[in-house]
């Protein structure tokens, strides 16, 4: 193999070197990008769920339900709410409403769908009562601290660095 050929195929290595750098950085702004898509994908998704269950919630209390045609609007969306808690000798002294027909919308249950629908990202207790407040969820300010703590201790929460986030387990 002469110089010349050496040369070259140092200065090709060098040149695929540089196109390696570069191709990791596109990656690493690319998985970011994805991470922050994912986080604005799960803030929006918690948002959708607490106006689905706050839309639920007040049709109860008027009576109507979603096939009654006295219901202003039309083709809800309907997403299946997690109710881990539903069937808990404790959640009743939580102060969950009561509608018509028996069942009982907890707030409780609307805590942790809240958290539980922020993924990844978890939530801190003053993110809960904003979120409550925006959805029409009435509580008192220290009502989601005090619920957190109560999920953390029956395990479907877990709380790391001040924020709770879904047991995974």
């Amino acid at each position: 193999m002469t110089n010349e050929e050496k040369t070259r195929l140092l200065d090709s290595i060098s040149s695929l070197e540089k196109e390696v750098e570069v191709a990791q950085q596109n990656l690493k702004d690319a998985s970011a990008q994805r991470a922050y898509a994912e986080e604005a994908e799960n803030q929006i998704l918690a948002e959708v769920k607490s106006l689905v269950t706050l839309i639920e919630i007040r049709r109860k209390r008027l009576g109507l339900h979603a096939d009654d045609p006295s219901a202003k609007s039309k083709e809800q969306p309907r997403l299946p709410l997690e109710t881990p808690l539903q069937g808990s000798s404790s959640h009743a002294a939580d102060g969950p409403d009561e509608d018509h027909s028996g069942e009982e919308v907890s707030k409780v249950n609307w805590i942790f769908n809240f958290v539980a629908g922020n993924g990844p990202r978890g939530a801190m207790p003053p993110e809960v009562a904003r979120a409550a407040s925006t959805a029409g969820v009435s509580m008192h300010p220290n009502y989601p601290y005090t619920a957190l703590r109560k999920l953390v201790e029956r395990g479907v929460l877990v709380k790391r660095r001040g924020r709770y986030y879904k047991n995974p387990a």
